[in-house]
């Protein structure tokens, strides 16, 4: 199941596991030999539909590179003990991390993913108490209030449409050119030579 997860999110390299007593949620670990971790027992009280969902998103922190970031936010919070922003910027760059794996997730699946992302979610939440680990990792816990904001966003999303994408592209860059094009001016109105339109 991770590696199927693993080639949906369209990672290259095989994607390692393992199961741990000493944590209370999923994440990553590791930066350069980076594993999926789950707490001792966690894959048993999920069905097999929700414990994909948590292996997408685990591996969307994977495909996004969200631990080195997380190293560097608690490097800074660290030499910036003493700055309450540091905290407060710390906090709020894992909570977008984790919105956007789920954007990521929902991005790469099917329309059939968000009912099902949602509800896995909802039950972490009821399930899962999160803490701040001794090492930076990427979870999928953050906390309940981020967790029902993910939820109410997740059930917001719409799969955006690439035919209007692709057009809204093609007018921006259209109005661009005709914006852009110096017209020449009229004759006698600068008394001059006719402009040759060059930019």
């Amino acid at each position: 199941l991770l590696r199927e997860c693993a080639v949906i999110l369209g990672l290259k390299r095989e994607v390692r596991f393992c199961e741990s007593k000493e944590i209370r949620a999923p994440a990553v670990a590791g930066i350069w030999n980076s594993r999926v971790v789950l707490p001792l027992g966690f894959a048993g009280g999920l069905s097999d539909g929700q414990l994909k969902m948590v292996l997408l998103h685990e591996c969307a922190h994977l495909r996004r590179r969200d631990l080195a970031a997380m190293w560097l936010a608690t490097m800074a919070r660290v030499v910036h003990w003493f700055n309450p922003l540091a905290w407060l910027a710390w906090r709020a760059a894992r909570t977008d991390a984790e919105f956007a794996c789920d954007e990521t997730v929902l991005h790469r699946t099917g329309d059939e993913v968000p009912p099902v992302y949602g509800e896995t979610l909802l039950q972490l939440s009821q399930s899962l108490a999160w803490r701040p680990s001794a090492v930076p990792v990427a979870g999928i816990f953050e906390s309940r209030r981020a967790m029902y904001a993910r939820v109410a966003n997740i059930a917001r999303y719409s799969r955006p449409a690439g035919r209007r994408v692709s057009f809204a592209a093609l007018l921006v860059v259209g109005v661009g050119v005709v914006f852009a094009v110096d017209e020449s001016p009229k004759p006698g109105t600068d008394g001059g030579a006719p402009s040759d339109g060059v930019l």
